[in-house]
């Protein structure tokens, strides 16, 4: 028996930990938006597949970094690094399930895409990312952290203060206000344009540039607006309650939009306007024109999965000509509805009807 195999004999105890980082995340600030099935898949298929017990024995390292450290502020920087790790093995298995079977690059240099696979005898980059809070830069998390702790000890101080007359106890609820916004603002194009900027942020030439690379953004952590395909289209009808209306697709304007762009919203209450202000900087695929597309993870407790991709036709083309599709064949294949910058699919997507009662 050679020693890979000694060492995968040995059942990755990856669940377990991974318990003990919900519990203590969960009760200072905010819920940690990993799916529980992924953990114990990663678990049980490992035994058989060679990337997920590579990754998952590194998952399961970060897992018992966190629950080793005391403090929570540093609890929740080191799990942003372990969150990055997951939504790379997330995204191996939406696509495995998919019918690709995705290769890890290996990191022997300083900058290179996350995955690759071979379709029509062309090879194809991935580059996963994960963004969360686009209001504070990398760390909010961890100054919210800081500031949940502070809260944590002043409602201690006080219980300590009260316990010495035990009648100040009785009955008595302790608590603290603390308010956590992903974007600082409730702007629709405000949203956008974080969001924007926040992932071009993010990625770095060398992680898109090693060959034909799709950019897939694994929103696990943060949603912008609409969890239907109509957000693949630059305006569609929203003709659900309580008003009907046209809005801004917000991932075709977070990929493909421009400066200049009209941003159209849906009103809170009857009367308020429906267009908002312009867009003031470029979409991703309009800064980053050597990508192939991006491919949007949407995960939801309550539609589950979801993948919306948006191609960059002319890049497909002047790059991709000589392949047979290679890179469409992967948008038609994981994708549960996509478009691109002509708006071809506009026709399926262009309305959101009212719900049947």
């Amino acid at each position: 028996m050679t020693k890979s195999k000694v060492e995968r004999c040995k059942k990755l105890d990856l669940y377990a930990e991974y318990r003990k980082v919900a519990q203590a995340l969960n009760s200072t600030v905010m819920n940690i938006f990993i799916d529980n099935e992924i953990i114990k898949r990663i678990e049980r298929d490992s035994e058989q597949d060679d990337y997920l017990y590579r990754s998952g024995k590194e998952l399961l390292e970060k897992f018992k970094c966190i629950n080793n450290l005391k403090d929570s502020p540093s609890k929740y920087e080191k799990f942003n690094q372990a969150y990055s790790l997951y939504a790379e093995i997330y995204t191996y298995i939406v696509f495995k399930d998919k019918g690709i079977k995705l290769v890890s690059v290996p990191k022997d240099k300083k900058q290179s895409p996350d995955f690759e696979c071979e379709i029509y005898g062309e090879k194809i980059y991935f580059e996963v990312k994960c963004p969360d809070f686009c209001n504070d830069g990398n760390f909010s998390h961890v100054e919210i952290a800081k500031e949940a702790q502070a809260n944590k000890e002043k409602i201690n101080l006080q219980i300590e203060k009260d316990a010495k007359d035990k009648s100040q106890l009785k009955g008595k609820v302790y608590y603290s206000e603390q308010e956590i916004q992903p974007y600082n603002t409730s702007e629709s194009v405000e949203i956008l344009e974080k969001f924007i900027k926040k992932v071009l942020g993010m990625v770095k030439d060398g992680q898109i540039e090693h060959g034909h690379c799709f950019l897939i953004l694994h929103l696990g952590r943060l949603n912008l607006f609409t969890n239907t395909p109509s957000c693949l289209l630059p305006v569609y009808c929203d003709d659900s309650p309580p008003y009907t209306s046209c809005e801004t697709g917000d991932l075709w304007q977070v990929s493909f939009g421009e400066i200049g762009d009209q941003v159209y919203k849906k009103p809170s209450f009857e009367g308020e306007p429906r267009i908002g202000e312009k867009l003031s900087v470029n979409g991703i695929l309009i800064e980053k024109e050597n990508l192939l597309g991006i491919i949007f993870i949407i995960s939801s407790w309550q539609n589950g999965v979801k993948i919306y991709s948006l191609k960059n036709e002319n890049c497909l083309i002047n790059k991709l000509n000589s392949c047979n599709g290679a890179g469409d064949k992967i948008v038609y294949k994981v994708s549960d509805a996509y478009n691109d910058k002509s708006n071809t699919n506009d026709y399926k997507y262009a309305c959101i009807k009212k719900n049947k009662k």
